[in-house]
């Protein structure tokens, strides 16, 4: 079971964009892995990558480093930001349009 993710009855995915999946495929996904630099946007962490700008739905877990490899998948309907060092845990996040 993978640890961290969107609480329950909250949906991150509902509250923003969907990238097409032709997109998708080109840009996202395991093989296309990026440092997720994150800044404060309105008091909320938030990280550009492949045109398109993320806010995290869930705090940055412990034991990630901010200059670890991640990508971002797409999981039962949301994204989620994986840590390529840290397999079994994933951060909640959504697209902001």
């Amino acid at each position: 079971m993978m640890k961290g993710g969107a609480q329950e009855g909250s949906s991150p995915a509902s509250k923003g964009g969907h990238i097409p999946d032709d997109k998708f495929r080109a840009h996202f996904g395991h093989g296309h892995t990026f440092v997720a630099k994150t800044v404060i946007v309105e008091g909320r962490p938030q990280f550009q990558y492949g045109g398109y700008s993320f806010q995290l739905a869930d705090a940055w877990p412990i034991g990630w480093a901010y200059t670890d490899e991640c990508y971002i998948d797409y999981v039962d309907g949301e994204y989620f930001l994986f840590d390529v060092l840290h397999p079994g845990v994933r951060v909640a996040v959504f697209v902001v349009m």
